[in-house]
């Protein structure tokens, strides 16, 4: 079952290439480019090009341009491709840094998870739930209620990131991703993600 964890947490997280505060042209790799913005901003509905089919996810989102110290950046996985058309993602990052939070919501009543690839991928995440929490997986359960069900995955002492992980009435799946070390406890991950969380429009 570890192997389990192992392989969803490494399904979704994106390894950075490097880990310093070496940012100091934001057209570095990974560097965070937010913090060029004249005006940091959640780029409008209008504006995508996956807004006929996403309007309703887009509506989830919580509208928060700037979290604590991360600044939205931008939305990923924006086209109408068999492959995204059932998830849509957004980006914040730490000005002078190559420290990202990705923050991805999937709708399991999408088409695309009615095939043989998109109905494993389901299988896969609400197995995710069905196995528990555990020490001994570093998967613990969440306070928040926003969520019918989750859990927080904090890092082997290799990974420089951790995971929350939520589902909605076992349509909507929520996984963000928070670049850095700063964690050492799943209470203080719960904390840090509390308000935004809470902004989720469900």
């Amino acid at each position: 079952m570890k192997n389990l964890i192992t392989a969803f947490v490494m399904f979704f997280a994106v390894p950075l290439f490097a880990q310093d505060t070496d940012c100091d042209d934001p057209n570095k790799i990974l560097c965070c480019r937010a913090a060029n913005a004249t005006i940091v901003a959640i780029t409008p509905l209008s504006e995508l090009k996956c807004k006929a089919e996403k309007a309703h996810l887009y509506n989830i989102f919580p509208k928060i341009p700037i979290y604590k110290e991360f600044l939205f950046n931008q939305i990923n996985h924006c086209s109408s491709d068999s492959k995204s058309t059932a998830l849509l993602e957004f980006q914040y990052c730490i000005a002078k840094t190559r420290l990202h939070m990705t923050v991805t919501i999937s709708d399991f009543n999408d088409p695309f998870y009615k095939t043989d690839v998109g109905a494993s991928q389901v299988n896969l995440y609400k197995t995710m739930f069905q196995v528990g929490t555990s020490p001994i997986l570093r998967t613990y359960p969440s306070n928040n209620k926003k969520f019918d069900q989750s859990f927080i995955a904090m890092p082997s002492e290799r990974e420089h990131f951790v995971t929350y992980e939520g589902m909605y009435k076992n349509r909507y799946f929520v996984h963000i991703v928070v670049d850095g070390d700063r964690f050492k406890l799943a209470s203080e991950v719960d904390a840090y993600l509390k308000d935004y969380i809470d902004g989720f429009n469900l």
